[in-house]
């Protein structure tokens, strides 16, 4: 649109194009613009991966139940390392038992193989080394249970990669000029480059049909050094890009030039020039006649030819071919002319061709360009020796000029006279000017050649010019010579491929005009017609097409003569050749601003035009470019880049790139040679100043100041490669601390940091290197002073919790930011109502430098306090108070209701329920129970944290969010039990704990069965709080204890768990030590040492010395260092003591004796008992010997194992063979094991016997069990087959039964006991052979080891079989009966055959089937299902199956989920719908279906079983209708029942119409009609609601398709809404309301007494009731007066005043309609007292005294007795009873102090009317009810409503006067006005609410401010809140003074008689005396809150005592 045009085009094949533009419909200069296509080049591409190098492994120690190993720290859970550094985690065990185990999981690459070995006996190693980068979790598990620090998370990242490192080598033997197919060597060094992927990308010429072959391998000495090696197909430019890891390599791209061998150049031309072709020169004719010319070929081709006129144009060829290889070219010349013959073979020119054919007339006819040509003669005299004869015809021109020539073109001709005889040369000149210098002419004299004359001509001027030779006067013959000079200077350039154009004006017309082109290289010349077209008045185009490069002299003829200028020279250049430009002189480098320059030769390229351009990095031209033509085919070019860095220069010669091109050129700044580097100050925000040095002296360092909290940060940037090089160094050093640490890094390839932090105050000097330079801003001093610790300056930049409720169990967090306090720690404490072991861990960590995070977790309710400091001073804000509330909790499967107190009416009231992990948010039902509260329901759908947020018009109501949490439903699959022993000893405490923190909401429940009894008392559950439980058992008895663990009344995984308790070894003869009294013992001789094994008692033995002590009583005391102390028995005999101590743990026992007190000799002693070695060899295995040979499956075998010499251990069994059985062991008594096992499954069983894991004597015992229920019939014959007198054999299978012996036998029924052989045809199988002697009915008895097979005796009748007359008889197997399964056969018209049968279950597992005869040709066919399954039975007769087997019994359990139903995928009206219903998965069941249309009703459906429990069902829908396809199985909906089939128009809710409800009342139904005729299809629904019923029954019945009649019954007056939708959306009108509520409850009664002339205000409150009119109306018409304000919405406000005395009658009415109530009786009695307040003041603050008041009424003029009080200081109340009228005069006096003069009040005396004022300040009240007592600082916000015009003014005055308040009334909508103020102070406060300074009725009110309640501040001490004693009374002091005003409440936990009497300190204000007098001792927890908040030290614990 701005006169510019973009052009795009996309060519789609290669070649030359051109691009015609015209303007106007001329083209414009330049056009066509030629442009050449080329192929996309050719790419490959080579990738390699370096391996990553292995690093040294990082090794952590992990520890077991927390011990640190060889005193080493804690290792973080996070560590980061690259990929090849293993992480090796080693883990010490205690002892040498265990297993540990171990797994990775990576984020994105899924689980990671961990090696896992054990090096040492207790050490294991875990070994993770991934090769790829990822976030890992390693886990460590030791027997199973997780090690106490994992799991681990591990970053794996990739090394760094730096591609700058790479280097290209070997370049140098690369030739410059590599050939085609020539392989280019080269190799790339990554050292140092990192780990990475070197990729080589090759780009070949478009003239490749391949891309060349690219090869890459490392080298075998170093895996980092790659040969490379590319073998280009084709010449042309090459170029390889190489990038390390997406990185550009320093020196890539490689640029290789091929070109073709000087041979192969050859080749190229000689295939390129045309077959060898002989040629006959044409025949010369005259006009008319035809012209022939023969041609010879070497081969078979296409001979073409064309022929040219010079003045007559194209003349028609005709070419004749007599064979393949011979042809005739023939034309007629027309008129006389020169003809120029083309001849091509091939499409390619012969040689000598064009052939010119010259039939123009012999005479000659000068050519003269006008103007008239000057004449010049130059004459040659002959030699003397000439021959004087003269022969004219002799003379000949050897030697003849070009007809054209170049201007000032030396001329050369020789004239040989050798014959002429004796004469002289005359040469005359005739051209467009005289020649500058006359014709040079000389003749040679000598030898045969002095007849020649030589003779030089110069034209000086372009045009015609003519030379005249005479000889003696006469012209010779060749003469005249005619010559065209032309100025090749002023030659028109036509590159090669373009039209030639040439453009000139001329006087003469266009029909005058004759053109053509003579070629200059051709001996005739060669003419081509040119066209001549008229542009414009005297102004021609010429235009012709070049055939072959070369110069084109082009004649414009006028009458056979030139015009002026003509022939005009046109230069056809050759074809381009870019191969073939030369660029000279160009170097790869250059400086900004300095010229660069180079040659680009392309004189031998062809025609073209040369293109440069100088680009940057981004295609961007960065410099100024002068390219000049030099004229001789080469170009100059000069550049001057103005920005540095890498730029290219683009060279291409006719559009094409020249080789090299694009050439590499990198500009560098010398003025940016050095690096460059800036310093920076770093304060721990992060926030940069940039540092200016002061200016020093040559030589001197500069110095800065900085405090400690500031950080150095040194930026470099290098500007040369060798720069880019080096690394960064820094040298710090202080001058106390002396050398410090800096951090330097590369932060990309060219820039680099340091950093410095200083570690204290100091002078440091800093100096920065880059390699060896050092950087300009360095070396320079630093002078760090140090920052005080300023708390002040922290901040609390982010509190999580501060905003939300706090809530127990909810973490707190909060963080403090101290990088701008200076240098100091922070120091946090928290105070909380738990106690103090329970007291929550306040956590601090330091996350990033100087920002500190802070957190805490309550456990229980009530405030916590949380202080903060930084040095010595507080952080801003602390304290922080945070009052913790409980969370409620609800368990799974219930909806949450709870209950709350909110200010607001339901229709204004909105809640919802968020879900904290999902953010799912749920609509809270809220219903109202009475004003101001409300009941809240919701069902949450996921367990978790629920945050519910109550809103009333659109705002946050206070309390707001408050949270619950919904439990997770009970899964005891969560549950974790850790920790529990297999085996423990008798009398051994063992603890282990459950985890059931994911196992959802449930109880616990825990029992344990000992051998003894069967539950344990000695079990302990103690609940953590958290999730989890500790239990502790003191197993009493050896054997089995199986510890039975519920979660929600059903066993957690692995429950019952089983613990083996042993009984320590039992010695029989106990260790005996005899103590006299008598023995001495030496001084400080160490006591006596016994070692004793466990099970061995120790009988120590005292004999007293003397008799009376034996009347003495020996006390024995023992104490063991791990077990403590334990009581021992005492016995005493005639003589002696004995002391028996027999323990059953292991451990080192001091024993001490004492006789009265005296410590007996020897004594005390040490009792060293240890644990026995165990020995298993010492087991006895019993009862072997009565194993049978082969045993039977489902027969027990009895062993006994007899471990009494074996030590203690533990007994272990196992059993492998074809089944897992249960082996049991049980104690019959002490160390003697009974053993039982009961195989179910055939085969070889082995019991593996260990005691302590090691093998006893005769372990393993071998059981061959077998079983002859397995035995089957593999083949038998047909009842067809069986004949009399032959052979019957039948073959059994054994395969399955196991070990055991064949036999058999066989007896008929009337033969007797006939033979029956027996042979093993194979390992499992048996074939019996039996031969019948007679028709009979034949036994045939099976056995193995002894016992019938399954069927056995086999019914062998020789009677013919017909299986199709075999009868079933009774119903057939039906399914999903319990019980056996029978089926009864009918074989008596059969014939007679053997019946036989068998069942397997759906894995194929075989099921015993019963076969037995009840009578004569009856029998029964019989299985018991083992347990639920579907069950195939086949039932043959005679081999046959009889109708209807195989059978299929599904015993299944129904499970409609499981039944799947395919759809038809395409539903059509009046077409079949065909539903595929599979129940094979569903277990027994009865299929039950049915179809219903929504408007039409049923509709048949046709059921079809087509296989087993596979169902096709079927119906055709007719009618436009909603049709329900209802699919049950054992009547319930199978999983997407009922589906749809909808075949009405779009639902449109909007089309229903609905009729008019008729509303009767109460208990009385309530219909309404509803038309869906026009609703298109959709299902209809109704649910009606009452306000307080709550929901309630909706009917929905159809009177026809498309009416519905919708009803419900109201159950009592309340206010319903009947909500009816239409597919889900609400149909117009929806919902209904229907009002059957009483009349509205009055706000305050208006039953009673009331006072006359006193205004009575109430409220109507008709919300909900809709638009309407409320009335209120007296029976006296002169009653009173009535006001009715509407507040808002449907509440109104009334007041009452009713004058006369009496009985009176009122009605309130709403809409016509009394309230409930209405009409009111009310008593109207004289008012007992009127009572005013004011307030008194004088000016100037002068006091005043004696107030008097005086009331008068005007009725009577009576005075009134009064009563005047003064309330407080200034401020007075007055009451009288007006009993005189209602009207009344009030005068008000005072006297003041100073003058002693009484004074009226000002206004004084008043007009009060009783009940009202004489203004309109009684039309106000307050709507809401101002509170008594406030909290200081609180703001009071109220309500005014009052119609009347004028200033309402709110202000409040301290009882002292001392303080006045002004409050802020805004004026609202209507007659609404908005009061707010604020008590700052506490106190007592008269608010006043004046209406144009009249006090408005019931004000002043009197108001208390108090100080809010500070738990924090209450003090508690004295001595009862420490522990004392029964009956000592306990007394403890409360002090409430700081603490504001609250309420103080006492609760007390323990045993009872605890009873605490509270009461005023007689002395002391705000403080409380607590007394208690405690009857029973016990621990007690006392806690004292203040206004529900736990004081300081609340709850304290008191430990009363027994009585001392």
């Amino acid at each position: 649109k701005d006169s510019i045009y973009t052009v795009e085009y996309i060519p789609t094949a290669a070649g030359d194009h051109s691009f015609i533009i015209t303007w106007g419909g001329v083209a414009i200069p330049g056009s066509p613009f030629p442009i050449s296509i080329q192929e996309e080049a050719k790419m490959e591409t080579v990738e390699y991966q370096i391996p990553i190098e292995v690093q040294p492994p990082l090794v952590i120690d992990a520890f077991v139940e927390g011990e640190v190993v060889d005193g080493k720290p804690e290792e973080p859970r996070e560590i980061t390392l690259t990929v090849g550094t293993p992480l090796r985690v080693l883990v010490k065990t205690k002892d040498k038992k265990g297993m540990l185990t171990s797994s990775a999981h990576g984020d994105s690459c899924g689980s990671t193989e961990v090696q896992v070995s054990q090096p040492k006996t207790n050490t294991f190693e875990a070994l993770l080394n991934p090769s790829t980068p990822d976030r890992y979790i390693l886990e460590l598990k030791l027997n199973g249970e997780n090690l106490p620090r994992t799991p681990f998370i591990v970053h794996y990242v990739l090394p760094p990669t730096d591609a700058s490192k790479c280097k290209i080598l070997e370049l140098e033997n690369i030739p410059a000029h590599p050939q085609p197919n020539d392989e280019i060597h080269f190799k790339v060094d990554c050292n140092g480059a990192g780990s990475g992927v070197l990729k080589i990308l090759s780009n070949s010429p478009s003239t490749s049909m391949e891309p060349g072959k690219l090869e890459a391998k490392p080298t075998k000495k170093d895996p980092h050094v790659f040969d490379i090696s590319y073998t280009p197909p084709v010449p042309g430019l090459h170029i390889l890009d190489l990038l390390w890891s997406e990185e550009t390599i320093p020196g890539s791209p490689l640029h290789f030039s091929v070109e073709q061998s000087l041979l192969e150049t050859m080749q190229a031309l000689l295939e390129s020039l045309p077959e060898v072709v002989e040629t006959e020169q044409p025949s010369i004719v005259e006009v008319g006649q035809v012209v022939d010319m023969g041609i010879q070929t070497d081969k078979a081709g296409t001979v073409t030819a064309t022929c040219v006129g010079v003045e007559y144009g194209d003349v028609p060829v005709k070419i004749t071919s007599t064979s393949a290889t011979s042809h005739k070219v023939s034309f007629t010349p027309a008129i006389p002319d020169l003809y120029n013959l083309s001849v091509f073979f091939n499409n390619n020119e012969i040689k000598g061709s064009p052939f010119p054919v010259d039939l123009r007339a012999p005479k000659r006819e000068p050519v003269v360009e006008e103007p008239v040509l000057l004449t010049q003669t130059e004459v040659v005299e002959a030699a003397p020796e000439m021959i004087t004869e003269l022969d004219i015809t002799k003379i000949r021109l050897v030697e003849k000029p070009p007809h054209i020539v170049d201007v000032n073109k030396e001329v050369s001709l020789t004239v040989d006279a050798t014959e002429a005889g004796e004469g002289s040369l005359e040469v005359t000149t005739e051209g467009p000017s005289v020649d500058q210098q006359p014709p040079k002419t000389e003749a040679v004299q000598s030898g045969e050649n002095r007849h020649l004359h030589h003779f030089k001509y110069i034209p000086t001027s372009a045009g015609n010019h003519l030379l005249t030779l005479k000889w003696n006067g006469k012209e010779i013959p060749d003469s005249p010579v005619s010559l065209v000079a032309v100025d090749l200077a002023t030659a028109q350039m036509v590159n090669y491929g373009n039209p030639a154009s040439v453009d000139f004006e001329t006087q003469h017309k266009e029909r005058d005009l004759k053109a053509f082109a003579i070629y200059e290289g051709s001996k005739a010349g060669t003419h081509q017609k040119v066209k001549i077209h008229r542009v414009q008045k005297n102004r021609y185009n010429l235009s012709f097409n070049p055939k072959q490069p070369g110069l084109y002299y082009v004649h414009v003829l006028e009458k056979d003569k030139d015009i002026p200028g003509s022939p005009f020279v046109v230069k056809y250049g050759k074809p381009p050749i870019p191969g073939a430009v030369k660029v000279e002189n160009l170097s790869d480098t250059g400086y900004v601003g300095e010229v660069t320059g180079f040659i680009v030769d392309a004189k031998e390229a062809g025609s073209g035009e040369v293109n440069i351009r100088a680009i940057g990095i981004r295609g961007k031209e960065t410099g100024s470019l002068a390219v000049e033509d030099r004229k001789d085919g080469t170009y100059t070019a000069q550049y001057t880049p103005s920005v540095p860095g890498k730029q290219q220069f683009l060279i291409t010669w006719a559009g094409k790139g020249v080789p090299g091109s694009p050439f590499p050129f990198t500009v560098r700044d010398r003025a940016a040679e050095v690096l460059i580097g800036e310093v920076c100050l770093v304060d721990r925000v992060g926030d940069f100043k940039l540092v200016e040095f002061p200016s020093v002296e040559a030589g001197a360092i500069p110095e800065i100041a900085a405090t400690t909290d500031k950080a150095i940060l040194v930026k470099v940037k290098a500007q040369t490669e060798q720069q880019k090089k080096g690394d960064i160094t820094a040298s710090v050093k202080g001058d106390r601390v002396g050398q410090a640490v800096a951090q330097t890094a590369r932060t990309s390839a060219s820039t680099f940091e340091m950093t410095f932090k200083p570690p204290e105050a100091d002078r440091y000097t800093i100096e920065v290197k880059v390699g060896d330079e050092i950087v300009p801003v360095t070396p320079f001093v630093v002078n760090y002073t140090s920052l005080p610790a300023k708390g002040s300056m922290c901040q609390i930049v982010y509190l999580e919790t501060l905003n939300t409720l706090v809530q127990v169990g909810r973490e707190v967090v909060l963080r403090v930011d101290a990088r701008r306090a200076g240098d100091g720690s922070l120091e946090a404490s928290l105070q909380g109502p738990e106690e103090e072991e329970d007291t929550p861990k306040l956590e601090v960590k330091e996350e990033d430098p100087y920002i500190f995070r802070v957190s805490f977790t309550p456990r229980e309710a009530g405030t916590h306090v949380l202080k903060l400091k930084w040095g010595e001073e507080a952080v801003p804000g602390s304290p922080l108070n945070f009052n913790v509330q409980g969370i409620q909790v609800f368990p799974h499967g219930k909806p949450l209701g709870f209950e709350r107190e909110v200010d607001s009416k339901i229709s204004d009231l909105e809640a919802y329920a968020i879900h904290e992990g999902s953010g799912t948010r749920l609509k809270v039902k809220v219903s109202r129970l009475h004003k101001g509260r409300f009941k809240l329901i919701f069902e949450p759908k996921d367990p978790g944290m629920y945050a519910i947020h109550m809103v009333s018009r659109k705002k946050e109501l206070p309390g707001s969010p408050f949270y619950v949490r919904y439990d997770k439903p009970p899964n005891p699959e969560a549950c974790k039990v850790q920790r529990l022993k297999q085996q423990a000893w008798v009398r051994e405490v063992t603890q282990f704990s459950i985890d059931t923190r994911e196992a959802g909401t449930g109880k616990l429940n825990v029992s344990v069965t000992a051998p003894t009894r069967e539950e344990q008392p000695n079990f302990k559950i103690s609940d953590n709080k958290d999730g989890t439980f500790t239990a502790t058992y003191i197993p009493d008895a050896a054997g089995e204890h199986f510890i039975n663990i519920a979660w929600d009344g059903r066993a957690i995984p692995g429950s019952p768990f089983c613990m083996t308790v042993l009984d320590p070894p039992v010695l029989e003869e106990p260790k005996e030590v005899d103590f006299s009294e008598e023995a001495e013992v030496q001084d400080g001789a160490p006591p006596e040492v016994f070692n004793i094994p466990i099970g061995q008692a120790l009988r120590v033995r005292v004999t007293p010395r003397e008799i009376k002590q034996r009347r003495a009583k020996l006390i024995a005391t023992v104490t063991g260092e791990k077990t403590g102390s334990s009581d021992v028995p005492i016995s005493r005999t005639a003589s002696d003591f004995q002391a028996y101590f027999n323990p059953m743990l292991p451990d080192r026992y001091t024993i001490e004796l004492k006789l009265q007190d005296k410590q007996v000799p020897r004594s005390p002693f040490i009792a060293n008992y240890f644990m026995p070695e165990t020995n298993a060899s010492k087991c006895k295995l019993l009862g072997t010997d009565s194993i049978q040979n082969v045993q039977l499956v489902n027969e027990t075998v009895h062993l006994k194992v007899d471990s009494k010499e074996a030590g203690p251990g533990i007994l272990q069994v196992n059993a492998e063979g074809p089944s897992k059985d249960e082996v049991k062991i049980s104690k019959q008594q002490p160390r003697i094991h009974n053993v039982s096992y009961t195989p179910t499954a055939p085969g070889m069983h082995t019991l593996n016997f260990t005691f302590e894991n090691q093998p006893i004597p005769k372990s393993p015992v071998k059981l061959a069990v077998g079983d002859p229920k397995k035995v089957s019939i593999a083949e038998s014959p047909t009842g067809a087959t069986l004949k009399t007198k032959e052979p019957i054999t039948i073959t059994f299978d054994t395969s399955k039964a196991g070990y055991g012996d064949f036999t058999a036998s066989c007896k008929g029924k009337k033969s007797g006991d006939i033979p029956a052989t027996v042979t093993k045809t194979s390992p499992d199988r048996y074939s019996v052979v039996f031969t019948p002697t007679e028709v009979d009915v034949y036994h045939l008895g099976v056995l193995w080891s002894g016992h019938h097979v399954r069927g056995s005796p086999f019914k062998v009748d020789l009677t013919p079989v017909d299986v199709n007359k075999v009868k079933t008889v009774g119903p057939a197997m039906p399914r999903g009966v319990a019980g056996p399964r029978e089926l009864i056969l009918d074989t008596a018209q059969a014939g007679k055959g053997i019946v036989t049968a068998s069942c397997i279950n759906k894995r194929g597992q075989d099921v015993p089937v019963s076969i037995t005869e009840t009578s004569s040709n009856i029998f029964k066919v019989s299985f018991q299902p083992p347990q639920p399954d579907i069950y195939t039975l086949s039932v043959q007769y005679g081999g046959q199956d009889i109708n209807g087997s195989p059978f299929h019994i599904n015993t299944l359990p129904p499970d409609a989920n499981r039944v799947k139903v395919t759809e038809p995928a395409k539903m059509e009206l009046n077409s079949p719908l065909v539903y595929k219903c599979n129940c094979v998965d569903a277990g027994s069941g009865k299929l039950t279906v049915s179809c219903q249309g929504a408007r039409y009703g049923p509709v048949a459906v046709d059921t079809k079983e087509v296989d087993m429990a596979q169902y096709d069902l079927s119906f055709t829908p007719d009618k436009e209708d909603l049709y329900r396809l209802s699919i049950q199985w054992e009547g319930k909906d199978v999983p997407g029942s009922p589906f749809s089939a909808n075949f009405l128009p779009p639902a449109q809710p909007d089309k229903v119409e609905c009729g008019k409800a008729v509303i009767v009342g109460p208990n009385q139904p309530v219909d309404m009609l509803i038309d869906i005729s026009k609703a298109g299809g959709g299902t209809l629904t109704a649910q009606c609601r009452g306000k307080e019923c709550g929901s309630i029954p909706v009917n929905i019945s159809s009177t026809s398709p498309t009416t519905h009649k919708v009803s419900f019954i109201p159950q009592a007056e309340d206010l319903y809404k009947l909500s009816v939708c239409f597919e889900e959306s609400e149909v117009k009108n929806s919902p209904f309301v229907f009002d059957l509520r009483p009349p509205p409850i009055i706000g305050l009664s208006l039953e009673g007494e009331i006072q006359a002339g006193v205004p009575h205000h109430f409220q109507v409150d008709c919300e909900g009731l809709g638009e309407g009119v409320l009335e209120m109306s007296s029976a006296s018409a002169s009653a009173g007066d009535i006001h009715i304000t509407r507040m808002s919405g449907q509440f109104y406000q009334c007041i009452l005043t009713l004058r006369e005395v009496g009985e009176q009658q009122i009605s309130v009415k709403y809409n016509g309609r009394h309230v409930q109530g209405s009409p009111f009786n009310i008593h109207v009695k004289q008012p007992a007292h009127t009572n005013l307040q004011f307030s008194l003041s004088a000016a100037g603050g002068v006091e005043t005294q004696d107030v008097s008041a005086a009331v008068e009424s005007t009725a009577t003029q009576q005075q009134m007795p009064v009563n005047l009080m003064e309330l407080f200081t200034g401020n007075y109340s007055l009451e009288f009873d007006p009993t005189q009228g209602l009207e009344y005069l009030v005068t008000f006096k005072c006297l003041v102090k100073i003058k002693a003069e009484e004074h009226q009040m000002k206004g004084s005396p008043f007009k009060l009317v009783h009940g009202e004022a004489i203004t309109e300040a009684s039309d106000f009240f307050i709507e809401t009810k101002l509170p008594s007592e406030v909290l200081a600082g609180e703001v009071v916000e109220f309500v005014i409503d009052g119609k009347a015009e004028g200033e309402l003014t709110l202000t409040a005055k301290s009882g002292d006067g001392s303080t006045t308040i002004q409050g802020q009334i805004t004026r609202g909508e209507g007659n609404r006005s908005f009061a707010r103020i604020q008590l700052p102070d506490s106190g007592n406060f008269l608010l006043y609410l004046h209406w144009n300074g009249t006090l408005v009725p019931g004000f002043p009110l009197q108001m208390s401010s108090v100080n809010p309640p500070r738990a924090d501040k209450v003090k508690a001490h004295g001595p009862g809140l420490k522990d004392g004693s029964v009956d000592q009374e306990g007394t403890f002091i409360l002090e409430t003074a700081e603490a504001g005003t609250g309420v103080l409440a006492f609760q007390v936990e323990g045993p009872e008689g605890f009873q605490l009497n509270m009461n005023d300190h007689p002395e002391q204000k705000h403080t409380i005396v607590a007394q208690y007098h405690p009857s029973r001792a016990g621990d007690y927890k006392i806690s004292i809150t203040w206004s529900k908040v736990h004081i300081p030290g609340s709850p304290f614990k008191v430990k009363i005592n027994k009585k001392k």
